[in-house]
């Protein structure tokens, strides 16, 4: 069933079908649908998928005023070795002379390789750009796909990666927040979404060096259509007439659209009675995929019957 046809037949059985009727039974569904769709793992709501993860780099955000031999100290970091980098403006990035490291290499979006060392002084001579600020932030983050909702598990190759909230972070090892601190990744953040609506992830410590070891993510999806439309509010004209994912739930959702109706017209008894209704049969298929078809088979005896405690031992 597509969305339109759960809005028509819910409004078919209360005796509507006006147009304002099915706006807001179509709307009622895409929210329904999208309920059903977060209440478990179902199997087409799951994948999985690769990352490469980038070198630690830090970015200088940020540009202040173009003074010829002004001095930028980076504060943050850690401890080690002083290290001079000479920035100077040009037309299309910074360029860093890396005292210790080898000859000039350009850098292009503002972002300047990361040594792990405590104090760096920027120079900057005459151009057409301002130096920069020494506003400092240190690239750990890994953009996942467009469709994710959140990440289920996290692998750098073979070994997972422990699920963290910064407080956690704080609590366990504070080290790991600082951006001298690089190495094998140990665990991750979920940060959420960005500005665009992309869901991304934090991995702690940064990366060292280049691997060609990826990450692995098991990642829950957005609610989506059989051709891969996002079920969103208010539900796109595509996402409305395309198949849903999750056939099986259809019969849900529609009961749940019918309660909504039912609740539109102030039938507030019938509407709480198919919720439980519905919702006692979502309990159930839940039940039936993760313990039956998709997860590991358990049995857990109900009795220990007339055993003795000599016989158990």
């Amino acid at each position: 069933m597509t969305l339109t046809e759960i809005a028509q037949f819910a409004g078919e059985k209360i005796g509507k079908t006006d147009s304002d009727t099915l706006t807001f039974l179509q709307k009622a569904a895409a929210l329904n649908y999208r309920r059903v769709w977060n209440f478990a793992p179902w199997r087409e709501t799951v994948t999985n998928s690769t990352y490469g993860i980038d070198v630690g780099k830090v970015v200088i955000s940020g540009a202040g005023s173009l003074n010829t031999n002004s001095t930028y100290s980076r504060t943050s970091g850690g401890t080690g070795n002083n290290f001079n980098s000479n920035i100077y403006s040009s037309y299309i990035a910074w360029q860093v002379n890396d005292e210790n490291d080898g000859p000039w290499e350009l850098i292009t979006s503002s972002v300047v390789n990361y040594y792990s060392n405590d104090l760096i002084n920027w120079y900057t001579s005459a151009g057409s750009n301002p130096a920069p600020t020494g506003n400092i932030s240190f690239l750990r983050t890994i953009t996942l796909g467009t469709n994710v909702e959140a990440p289920l598990s996290v692998a750098w190759g073979d070994d997972e990666l422990t699920p963290m909230d910064l407080a956690t972070i704080i609590s366990q090892d504070a080290d790991l927040l600082d951006a001298s601190r690089t190495g094998t990744p140990q665990a991750y953040y979920f940060k959420g979404r960005n500005s665009s609506g992309v869901a991304e992830i934090d991995v702690y410590p940064a990366l060292q060096s280049s691997s060609t070891t990826t990450l692995k993510v098991v990642e829950k999806l957005q609610a989506l259509t059989r051709s891969s439309y996002v079920v969103d509010f208010p539900p796109s004209s595509s996402a409305l007439n395309d198949e849903l994912r999750l056939p099986h739930v259809s019969h849900v959702v529609l009961a749940l659209t019918h309660a909504d109706a039912l609740e539109r017209e102030r039938q507030y008894g019938k509407s709480q009675i198919v919720v439980q209704s519905a919702n006692s049969d979502l309990a159930a298929m839940a039940n039936y995929e993760l313990s039956q078809v998709g997860g590991m088979k358990q049995i857990t005896p109900a009795s220990l019957g007339e055993l003795g405690l000599e016989e158990i031992i």
